[in-house]
């Protein structure tokens, strides 16, 4: 079974742990200030944290909130409700949600394009992709996509969206679908996934992760061909990856920690061990990770370049998507 599902049903019980949230105006940290956002799902909250970790607001949120993005001015952010089939809009000058918009079944991922002006929004439940013109807040297309698509990454150019599919329940059948952003059409279907829950891509190799239990592997798509061309061993529950500034470097979550992957020779150099993590971004200067526990209600604050753990915070119920901007 696809773990993002296995997960959306467990249900945390317990106090929090960690720092108590505090609600603070947004305006008293400054919205330029890049800031870090947690989707809790398990208690529909919005965590929003200081970049150096601190809790500055919790925001309540609608039915199971699993993915994020924040607008490049960082007055805007998008929150996949994934129970209640809806986008919200969260206001980052008053950390409140100003409205929503109706998407497909099942919303999970949410990403941004470069500007700011489209927004891309995998609907797992009913196998499709909203378009979503951000300026009037309206779908202005749905994309039919292969089954449960999840994980969206967009090629460094914006021309081209690539779409993880998990498949579930055959997801030894996941694929990975191309998207020409400017017809909005699917122009490659490229299957051999197990489970595909997380993507990343430069401007030579999609990163694919294979999530299903025993899979183990990230497999590596030719984006010149659309091909598969290999995969890097790794540990069991690859899920969540991010490139590091520069692209030299890519972090996966898994079941023992996270790992770090060299992309020039497309092996993994090591494993920060924190244990099982389910999301992780890195910010913008490359210097710190954000990595998220969803059994553990815990955001990691970590130094990329060393690993070290610089903070451990409590965040909502069952954390899953986590953001910076």
């Amino acid at each position: 079974m696809s773990s993002w599902r296995v997960r959306s049903l467990v249900v945390v019980a317990g106090a929090l742990v960690g720092l108590v949230s505090v609600a603070v105006p947004a305006t008293a940290v400054g919205v330029a200030e890049a800031r870090v956002l947690v989707a809790n799902s398990g208690s529909n909250t919005v965590t929003i944290l200081s970049s150096s970790g601190k809790v500055v607001a919790t925001v309540p949120v609608g039915a199971k909130p699993w993915k994020l993005a924040v607008s490049p001015n960082h007055k805007l952010a998008y929150v996949t409700e994934s129970g209640s089939n809806t986008l919200a809009l969260l206001d980052l000058r008053t950390d409140k949600v100003s409205g929503r918009i109706t998407v497909g079944k099942t919303p999970t991922f949410v990403l941004l394009n470069r500007s700011g002006s489209v927004a891309y929004v995998s609907n797992a439940g009913s196998n499709t992709i909203s378009v979503v013109k951000t300026a009037s807040k309206q779908v202005v297309a749905t994309i039919s996509t292969d089954v449960e698509p999840y994980a969206l990454a967009l090629s460094p150019d914006g021309k081209k969206l690539y779409v993880a599919n998990c498949h579930y329940p055959s997801d030894t059948q996941s694929s990975v679908q191309v998207i020409n952003t400017s017809h909005n059409r699917v122009i490659a279907t490229i299957k051999g996934f197990n489970c595909a829950e997380g993507i990343a891509v430069t401007p030579r190799i999609a990163y694919v992760t294979n999530n299903n239990f025993g899979a183990k592997s990230i497999g590596l798509i030719d984006t010149a061909t659309n091909r598969v061309i290999g995969s890097i061993p790794v540990n069991e529950g690859p899920q969540c990856v991010a490139l590091a500034p520069g692209r030299h470097t890519l972090y996966s979550t898994s079941n023992d920690g996270i790992l770090v992957i060299n992309t020039a020779t497309n092996t993994v150099a090591r494993t920060i061990a924190v244990g099982a993590v389910d999301c992780l971004v890195i910010s913008a200067n490359g210097s710190t990770l954000y990595a998220t526990s969803a059994k553990r209600n815990l955001l990691f604050v970590l130094n990329a370049a060393t690993g070290a753990v610089l903070r451990k915070i409590g965040v909502g119920a069952t954390p899953v998507g986590v953001t910076v901007g």
